[in-house]
């Protein structure tokens, strides 16, 4: 029986990595139990910035898992700032600005994956510190939500959404390379 789970994740980092799907959903489930859910919040928080690490010295990095980790990161994102909005915690106008990177991002993502249907090929994938602090300033964002501290949400809000907006040019401009085999 062929396995979901590619080989190149069926490892510690890709452990750390798919556990944020579950993590996050622990979050959302337990949102109403602010210190339960911010505990779930912070352990996917800490498996996205450990599991590189651990890739790296395991020497067991790959294009797919480095591909698959930014995958993971979004859908993480995505269901804890749905979970917030659901309670009520935060507005149509945060989440906009929450996901910024994710909109400008979004129309490269049937490129990589024509790349990956036409060739079989993952393209390169590497983080950027400044992409590393917007995803540790959102995480931010959603504890103040979830702790009503409305001012320091929107301040994080609003920087979330200028480094995300500037690591999301700054992956656009990597990524052209990447795309030129479409010329």
């Amino acid at each position: 029986m062929k396995s979901l789970i590619p080989q190149e994740m069926r490892n510690l980092p890709g452990f750390l990595t798919l556990s944020r799907i579950p993590m996050a959903l622990l979050f959302v489930l337990m949102i109403d139990q602010p210190p339960l859910a911010l505990l779930f919040l912070y352990l996917g928080a800490m498996s996205d910035i450990i599991d590189g690490i651990i890739a790296r010295k395991m020497g067991v990095e790959s294009n797919m898992g480095g591909f698959l980790d930014g995958c993971i990161d979004k859908v993480f994102n995505v269901i804890i700032v749905i979970g917030v909005i659901s309670y009520e915690l935060m507005s149509l106008e945060i989440l906009l600005l929450l996901f910024l990177r994710e909109l400008i991002q979004l129309p490269t993502v049937p490129l990589f994956l024509y790349r990956y249907l036409k060739k079989g090929v993952f393209p390169p994938s590497s983080s950027h510190p400044i992409g590393k602090a917007a995803t540790v300033i959102l995480v931010v964002a959603v504890t103040a939500a979830v702790v009503q501290v409305y001012s320091v949400m929107i301040l994080c809000s609003v920087l979330v959404a200028l480094m995300g907006g500037a690591s999301a040019l700054i992956y656009l401009i990597r990524d052209l390379e990447v795309f030129s085999f479409l010329r």
